[in-house]
């Protein structure tokens, strides 16, 4: 889940970094210890070859001795060890080296200067003395760790020890350690500095990419771009991303034109049906908008049809101004219309005075006929708010016939495609 989230340029790190890091570690652990074995093994040899000079002198000694028959003069005896201090003296080099001999009981007869030995340091110089353990040692002298080569010289009855203090004796191994530790830390920053660089080299054109996507959709512009930086695998994906974006452009262009071209027509329809709507039943404009081929097909129906007329209307007309029986009329319509269609009726025509309508068609109900007959017996009661309308203006009352008949009758637009009535 953390390596889903993590950057390109991240997980380019993950997958580089072990691949510098684990040779330049490796090639640093080896040269250090390379460097530690090769000063080890020529300091030890050192040690080593001081040991065996000083055996050497100690031997000669002795043998002078024995030569004059004086190995058992103490004082000639002493002469002889003084003689081997002196030379152990002279083989020093530096204040940190220590020359010593110890007798089976832990007496100190010779030392190239003076020190102190802790309990701790004589329990094992002693372990060293009784198990006759010579060579290459490590051991406490004086309070400070030291490497020693032990040698045993029988004659005098001495276990020599020739020292060098811990610290100095891979002083050199140290240092070469840190250098190599600074070699390797300068090395991994710059590795690090230069794949910094190097990932963001790389990782541009795709930054580039996240950007312009990430532009096109905050602002919805379609005209951004991408830089080609390079002629290679990301570059081809630069291109590629432009020319996707420039086909999506042309493609919004054509759905904006689409749109809104299907916004005009359908305010245009919109625009008609609210027209024809005065002159053709709704129901009627939606079955020619779905299926106009059918619109001369007529077929057969159980309709409810309405008539009504008013009652000496030629008379009623020759009393009353044109204008005024135009606005009489107007509202005696308006009246029962809204009547008729208040109970799923369609006005089909207006013949004079006289309103045709059916229920039934082209939308079929369970109830017209019962519809027809509750519009007729509403039309006759609100004749009488029209007709209170009509004393005010000083006008004659109307009155009404209405006939409804029940039956099959064929209804569908009648007429041609120029000119058409839903009857």
């Amino acid at each position: 889940m953390l390596v889903g989230n993590m950057g390109i340029r991240s997980k380019i790190f993950m997958i580089v970094l072990p691949l510098i890091i684990t040779p330049l570690v490796f090639t640093a652990i080896v040269s250090g210890l390379s460097a530690r074995n090769g000063i080890t093994t020529v300091a030890t040899q050192f040690l080593q070859f001081k040991s065996e000079q000083l055996l050497s002198y100690a031997n000669n000694q002795w043998q002078l001795l024995e030569s004059n028959n004086l190995q058992d003069n103490q004082s000639f005896l002493e002469a002889a060890k003084s003689a081997v201090t002196s030379f152990s003296v002279n083989m020093t080099r530096s204040d940190t080296e220590l020359i010593f001999a110890v007798t089976p009981d832990g007496t100190i007869e010779m030392q190239t200067r003076a020190f102190d030995l802790g309990e701790g340091e004589r329990g094992r110089i002693a372990q060293l003395i009784a198990e006759d353990m010579g060579g290459w040692q490590e051991l406490a002298v004086g309070g400070a760790a030291r490497v020693a080569n032990v040698v045993i010289f029988p004659p005098f009855r001495w276990t020599i020890f020739v020292t060098e203090e811990k610290r100095t004796f891979y002083k050199a191994v140290n240092d070469i350690v840190y250098r190599v530790v600074i070699i390797l830390g300068i090395s991994l920053a710059a590795a690090l500095f230069m794949l910094i660089i190097f990932t963001g080299i790389l990782t541009r054109p795709l930054r580039n990419v996240v950007a312009a996507m990430t532009d096109i959709i905050t602002t919805n512009d379609l005209s951004k771009r991408v830089e080609v930086l390079y002629r290679d695998e990301t570059g081809k994906l630069g291109h590629t991303f432009n020319l996707m974006v420039g086909e999506l452009q042309n493609a919004y262009n054509n759905i904006k034109s689409y749109a809104l071209r299907a916004v005009v027509a359908q305010a245009k329809e919109q625009k008609i049906r609210n027209i024809f709507q005065k002159y053709v039943p709704k129901d009627v404009i939606d079955q020619f908008f779905a299926n106009p081929e059918r619109m001369l097909i007529g077929e057969d129906r159980i309709l409810a049809v309405l008539f009504s007329d008013i009652r000496s209307f030629t008379t009623i007309s020759e009393r009353m101004r044109p204008d005024e029986l135009v606005e009489s009329l107007n509202q005696y319509f308006t009246i029962m219309v809204d009547t008729i269609m208040g109970k799923n009726g369609i006005v089909d025509k207006y013949i004079g005075d006289a309103i045709m309508a059916f229920f039934g068609a082209p939308v079929r109900r369970e109830d017209d006929a019962q519809q027809s007959v509750y519009a007729g017996l509403e039309m006759l009661e609100t004749l009488s708010d029209f007709n209170r309308w009509q004393v005010q203006k000083g006008r004659p009352e109307f009155r009404i016939g209405i006939g409804i008949n029940y039956g099959t009758v064929t209804v569908g637009n009648i007429g041609s495609e120029k000119k058409m009535d839903y009857t």
